[in-house]
C-alpha cells in the first residue's frame, strides 16, 4: 500500500476531540508576509533547486483522528530530477513509543506501522517491488490513468519536501495564497510558518479547514529537519534523519534477480493505492468454506427465530 496524497491535501474529519503537543490556534485573520521569513525560505528553495539528485531518509507520522490511530514508518526517498525517483516504506517498531496525538482525557492514541513496500518510477513507468518475494509489478493505473500526473518526480517528491522549498511551486502564488512568518528558532535551527490565507477567492473550505505548515531548517545548511502539515482534521509530521544533496547515483531499474509477480494493478481508493493479490487454491477453497459455514448459521438462527414466532401465536 502506497500514501499518494495523504500527506498534502488529506481531510480527515475529527471525530473526537484531540490535543496535540505544539497546537497552536490559527489567526483570524492571516498578516502580511514577514520579509526575514520569505527571505530565509527562499534562499532554502535555491539550495534544493539546484540538485539533480538528492536522498533522504526520514521517520513518517500520521495522525488519523476517526480511528484513534497514529502510523509511524520509515521514508527512503532518493530522486534524480526529473528522470525517476525510487520511494521505500519500511516498518518501525512501536513498542514502548507513545503517540503524540491524546484524546481529551489524555489517554494517547494506538500506535502502528506500515508494512515495508517500495515503488520505482523510470521511464513513465511505476513499478511496485516486492524485497520479501524479490518480485515486481507494473502499476498500470498509475502509469495510464488518473493517477499518472501524481505519479511524476516533480508532484510525488512534494509529499517528502516542504511546500516553500520544493521548485515545482510557483514563488509569487506561495507567497500570494499562504502567509509567511517566522516560527520558533533555536542557535542552530529557525522555523517558517506558512498558513493558507482563507479569503482566497472560491476556495470557501479553506475556511472551514485551516492548512498550516511548520517548517524547521538546519540554520546553517537551510535543509529541513522537520515539517509539519495541519489541515481541517489532519496532522502530519516528516522527520527527516538524512537529506542529501549528492548521494551516489542509484540504479533506476528493477533489480537482477527479481522475476514478474502475480499481483493484480493497483486500484487507487481512500488517497491510497493497494496491491491486491489473487488467492491460491486452498485459500479460495477455506474462504468457500468459511462462507458457506456462516450462511448455515445464519439459516439456523432465522429458523430458530421463527419457530418461536410459529409457538407465541399459541
Amino acid at each position: 500500500m502506497r500514501v499518494i496524497v495523504a500527506f498534502i491535501l488529506a481531510a480527515f474529519s475529527s471525530m473526537t476531540p484531540v490535543t496535540l503537543a505544539g497546537d497552536v490556534a490559527p489567526a483570524s485573520a492571516a498578516p502580511a508576509n514577514d520579509p526575514v521569513a520569505e527571505r530565509i525560505l527562499r534562499q532554502a528553495r535555491g539550495v534544493l533547486a539546484g540538485a539533480g539528485r538528492l536522498e533522504l531518509d526520514c521517520e513518517y507520522s500520521q495522525v488519523e483522528h476517526e480511528s484513534q490511530t497514529e502510523d509511524l514508518y520509515r521514508v527512503i526517498f532518493y530522486l534524480e530530477n526529473p528522470t525517476g525517483y525510487l520511494h521505500e516504506i519500511r516498518p518501525i517498531d512501536v513498542r514502548g513509543r507513545t503517540s503524540r496525538a491524546r484524546e481529551k482525557s489524555g489517554r494517547p492514541y494506538r500506535l502502528a506501522s506500515r508494512p515495508g513496500e517500495a515503488t520505482l518510477y523510470a521511464k513513465g513507468v511505476v513499478t511496485s517491488l516486492n524485497h520479501q518475494f524479490r518480485t515486481y509489478e507494473i502499476s498500470k493505473e498509475e502509469t495510464e490513468g488518473e493517477l499518472k500526473q501524481l505519479s511524476r518526480p516533480a508532484n510525488f517528491s512534494t509529499l517528502f519536501i516542504p511546500w516553500g522549498m520544493h521548485w515545482f511551486f510557483d514563488w509569487d502564488q506561495l507567497r500570494a495564497e499562504y502567509s509567511i512568518q517566522l516560527g520558533p528558532s533555536t542557535p542552530t535551527t529557525v522555523g517558517i510558518v506558512l498558513s493558507l490565507r482563507p479569503q482566497r477567492a472560491g476556495f470557501d473550505l479553506d475556511k472551514l479547514q485551516p492548512e498550516r505548515h511548520e517548517i524547521v531548517l538546519d540554520r546553517r545548511t537551510l535543509l529541513p529537519k522537520s515539517w509539519r502539515v495541519t489541515r481541517g482534521g489532519s496532522d502530519n509530521l516528516i522527520t527527516y534523519h538524512r537529506f542529501d544533496l549528492n548521494p551516489a547515483a542509484r540504479p533506476l531499474k528493477v533489480p537482477a534477480g527479481y522475476t514478474k509477480g502475480d499481483t493484480l494493478p493497483l486500484f487507487a481508493t481512500g488517497g491510497m493505492v493497494m496491491v491486491v493479490r489473487e488467492p491460491t487454491p486452498a485459500e479460495a477453497k477455506a474462504a468457500a468454506k468459511e462462507e458457506a459455514e456462516f450462511t448455515a448459521e445464519i439459516l439456523l438462527a432465522k429458523s430458530a427465530f421463527c419457530a418461536l414466532c410459529f409457538f407465541h401465536l399459541f
